[in-house]
């Protein structure tokens, strides 16, 4: 499968090691964890940068897709099965860029205690309706995918499509590798 993003927003992080103590999330830091945050600071460095340049609004195509069947270790899967698409549209509706994002990303400070992003690109950022610019097409859930075939396909301005890449990439990929998972034992009891 496409890698996961491995830089996970420090809200993830913190979510996490709430949890490993024991503790219960704050709605509003489940909000975040779970909201327009719920990507890679790459995909929104990439993004400052697009803006900077004044690409942010240039259209592209991004394709989703996996390069090799998962390996099982004696033996590597012969299909995949698409899933995860409605958990991912659902949260692209919800996901809204609030206040407490922004004020979040504007504490960011680089090694060297300078802010990671500017309060113009903040300033844009709070002004977009996520993903409101942004199409998709994919193979529908439950069917058959192969490898080196699109399974999603967004097109749109730049900016959002690089801020949507790793919440599309966590929220497909694991439910594809569950899914095929399932088939495969459902079909090895045949």
């Amino acid at each position: 499968m496409v890698h996961f993003g491995i830089n996970l927003f420090i809200t993830i992080s913190r979510y996490m090691q709430r949890m490993h103590r024991g503790g219960a999330m704050k709605p509003e830091d489940r909000q975040t964890a779970e909201g327009i945050l719920f990507t890679d600071q790459y995909q929104l460095t990439m993004a400052q940068l697009y803006y900077r340049m004044g690409l942010h609004e240039q259209h592209v195509q991004f394709d989703h897709f996996f390069r090799k069947y998962p390996d099982y270790g004696a033996h590597q899967a012969g299909y995949c099965v698409n899933a995860g698409l409605e958990w991912l549209l659902d949260w692209m509706q919800s996901a809204q860029v609030r206040d407490e994002d922004i004020d979040y990303l504007r504490s960011q400070r680089d090694r060297a205690g300078n802010l990671v992003f500017g309060e113009d690109f903040l300033t844009w950022l709070c002004s977009q309706s996520p993903f409101a610019g942004l199409t998709m097409r994919a193979i529908p859930e439950g069917r058959v995918v192969h490898p080196n075939t699109p399974v999603t396909t967004v097109q749109g301005p730049m900016a959002m499509a690089q801020i949507l890449e790793t919440s599309l990439l966590n929220h497909l990929n694991y439910q594809i590798l569950i899914a095929t998972k399932a088939a495969r034992m459902h079909d090895s009891v045949r």
